[in-house]
């Protein structure tokens, strides 16, 4: 059977950053205290973004087979694939199938980071790298309402998203939910087998498609975390969504 081909579903997409949001990733969890010459270096970086900018982000729609206390299991195929959570059963109680979200913001930035970092100029070569990371974030943000936008449309609402690495869910299911996509022609991204995607500004991610439900509201990823000591935390862990 011939594989479906990806289509890039931000192929339109502009980005909109937010120069708070760059700081987080240099490491500022209260951007008020980020010194004037940083401020100079973001907006400096901010301003040539466009240069960079090449978003891609794609999404498939997967069956929900079964539900246990820790486990997820999805269909694959004429296989199953089970991904392993204490959070997932809550968060997909009512789901009847998933959607696997996949978004990079590319090579670009990481590349100009390492250009930067070679000649000395490591302000901006951290600044640079502060913007991909958040592109990647706004890029996912964006397939996740472009997603949710066409499930209202067939009535269903979708569940917080979240993906391998928040609290209660392991980093090593990322390759499982990479296997929905890979092989796929169209796809741009690859995978270590240390499970490290490239472009390294890449994010995987899920929702659960509820019959008839409401979409969940965008909260903040911190309170899905319990990393402790974190210099980037922007909100106190809360625990497992209901």
């Amino acid at each position: 059977m011939e594989k479906s081909t990806l289509t890039n579903q931000l192929a339109d997409y502009q980005y909109q950053l937010d120069r708070d949001r760059v700081l987080n990733f240099m490491g500022y969890s209260d951007p008020s205290k980020a010194r004037t010459p940083v401020l100079k270096i973001v907006d400096g970086q901010l301003a040539r973004a466009a240069e960079f900018a090449e978003p891609w982000a794609a999404s498939i729609e997967v069956p929900l087979c079964g539900i246990e206390n820790d486990k997820i299991h999805l269909k694959h195929g004429l296989d199953q694939l089970v991904l392993h959570s204490e959070q997932l059963p809550r968060i997909l109680r009512n789901a009847e199938s998933v959607v696997m979200l996949l978004a990079s913001a590319g090579d670009k930035t990481t590349e100009e980071s390492r250009r930067l970092m070679a000649e000395g100029k490591t302000g901006q070569a951290l600044a640079i790298d502060a913007v991909g990371s958040a592109m990647v974030v706004e890029a996912m943000k964006a397939l996740t309402d472009r997603v949710s936008a066409a499930a209202e449309m067939r009535g269903y609402g979708t569940t917080l998203r979240v993906g391998p690495g928040y609290t209660g869910w392991h980093f090593g299911d990322q390759a499982i939910l990479f296997r929905f996509f890979e092989g796929l022609p169209g796809l741009p991204i690859t995978m270590s087998d240390g499970v490290m995607m490239r472009p390294q500004k890449s994010l995987l991610g899920m929702v659960g498609l509820n019959p008839g439900g409401k979409r969940a509201p965008e909260i903040e990823p911190c309170r899905l975390c319990d990393l402790q000591n974190c210099m980037m935390r922007k909100a106190p862990f809360r625990g497992a969504a209901e």
